[in-house]
């Protein structure tokens, strides 16, 4: 009535990167359980590649999303063919696909099931899932995650099945309306007294005396898309309602280059380990903290050519989840 999931500590960008770390082959498998051991086992990772990222796309009422989810009705996310995905020969379990949605905290707040548990779950056949209303709350940004994953050895050690993986996920974000009654057809605006304007955005604005260096800092060294570039001001994407800018001290500049900087910049990112191991490998980057857990979060700061604090954290799961 367990299932045992064994994989590495960190996520990877590339099937090059995975590749470096757990090359393709055969895996022996050894491990102690309270229903028995296992011995003599291996598993195999054969030379396949990883499937082709899905697509997405979302519709609710049967007509296509283009402003905010309505949080107030199901919403259908569909993606691209899992032109991969096959029935399994040996019978055991078709290729896979998970949806799962989490609030801003990281909290998972919808699933569409595994396999072996007595519920239903999504395999390479299907198109489409059917996210709950009730798992979603206005005004509220949430993370859709769709995996792909092809099962590339099944077999069953001792009655009890047994398969290795190759899984791609999407990962798009979206934002509820507060008033459920915008669509895509009609935006009204709201007029009622009291009412909170809304909001398309977020960006933060970093002072410097030269923009060269920090230029290529966040371009080349983070990775960051550049989305404006004039010579006194850069702004580079950090996600996607997120930017932070560059600016050049100058005579119109709004505020001066400070000696010492109370300023932080704090990238959420469910890959924070990721993001370590791979700055941990870029020549000059300042650590100011190593990562660990503090809180409710797992972190690392960095400080950019300009004396700037950079955070990537992600939240902690919870026991109850």
């Amino acid at each position: 009535d367990n299932l045992l999931l064994i994989r590495g500590a960190k996520r990877f960008s590339s099937y090059e990167e995975l590749q470096s770390w757990y090359p393709d082959g055969t895996y022996s498998i050894e491990f102690d359980s309270p229903s028995g051991s296992v011995r003599n086992t291996s598993l195999e990772f054969p030379q396949n590649g990883l499937p082709n990222p899905p697509t997405l796309s979302l519709s609710q009422d049967g007509q296509s999303i283009c402003n905010k989810v309505d949080p107030a009705k199901d919403l259908v996310v569909s993606w691209s063919k899992f032109s991969q995905g096959r029935a399994d020969e040996n019978g055991i379990l078709d290729d896979l696909i998970f949806v799962t949605l989490e609030d801003e905290t990281g909290q998972r707040v919808s699933h569409s099931g595994r396999p072996f548990e007595n519920m239903p779950y999504l395999t390479y056949a299907d198109s489409s899932h059917t996210i709950a209303a009730s798992a979603m709350q206005p005004g509220k940004t949430y993370t859709l995650n769709v995996e792909h994953a092809v099962l590339t050895d099944t077999q069953r050690i001792d009655s009890v099945p047994a398969m290795t993986t190759y899984a791609v996920t999407t990962r798009m974000t979206f934002t509820t309306a507060i008033d459920a009654t915008a669509n895509c057809s009609e935006h009204k605006k709201e007029e009622t007294a009291g009412m909170r304007p809304g909001t398309d955005g977020q960006v933060v604005m970093f002072y410097y005396k030269d923009l060269s260096e920090v230029d290529r800092f966040y371009g080349e060294v983070l990775g960051f898309e550049k989305t404006l570039d004039y010579d006194w001001i850069k702004m580079f994407k950090t996600s996607t309602n997120a930017t932070v800018g560059l600016v050049a001290e100058s005579e119109g500049a709004w505020h001066d280059v400070q000696e010492k900087n109370a300023v932080m910049l704090s990238i959420v990112t469910s890959e924070v380990d990721a993001w370590h191991d791979r700055l941990r490998q870029k020549d000059g980057i300042i650590f100011l903290k190593e990562i660990g857990d503090g809180g409710p979060i797992r972190s690392f700061l960095i400080q950019d050519p300009g004396g700037y604090t950079i955070e990537f954290f992600e939240w902690l799961k919870t026991s109850e989840e």
